[in-house]
C-alpha cells in the first residue's frame, strides 16, 4: 500500500507482514528533510528510508520514500515531519500524519 502527502489526516488498515510505503515530496536543497518523528512501537517498523532526487531541472520536487512493516495487530499513529535537522527549537514546516490498525494475518 502507498500513501501520499493528501492521505495525511485518514485511517488505513493493514495485516501482519503487509508493508506501507509513504511517499512525500520535498526540496532537498533548502535544507528541508522528512523525518519519522512517531511510530508505534511494535506495530509497525521503519524498514528502508530513500530519497529520489528530482527527474528534471534545478528547483524541482525530489522524493523521499519510506518502507514500513507492519508487525503485530494492534493500532497507531504514524507521524513524519518536514523540518531542517539543525533548526531544533522551530516547529516543523510540515506534518503527515495517518491512523494505523493492524489486523492479524
Amino acid at each position: 500500500m502507498t500513501v501520499r502527502a493528501a492521505d495525511s489526516g485518514k485511517s488505513f488498515n493493514l495485516s501482519v507482514g503487509q508493508q506501507l510505503r509513504v511517499e512525500l515530496e520535498a526540496q532537498f536543497g533548502t535544507g528541508f528533510r522528512w523525518s519519522v518523528q512517531t511510530e508505534t512501537p511494535a506495530v509497525v517498523t521503519l524498514v528502508s528510508a530513500t530519497e529520489i532526487p528530482a527527474k528534471s531541472g534545478l528547483g524541482s520536487p525530489e522524493l523521499q520514500t519510506f518502507v514500513f512493516a507492519a508487525q503485530q495487530a494492534g493500532s497507531g499513529k504514524l507521524t513524519l515531519v518536514y523540518s531542517r535537522p539543525w533548526e531544533k527549537d522551530r516547529p516543523p514546516g510540515k506534518v503527515f500524519s495517518i491512523s494505523l490498525h493492524v489486523q492479524p494475518p
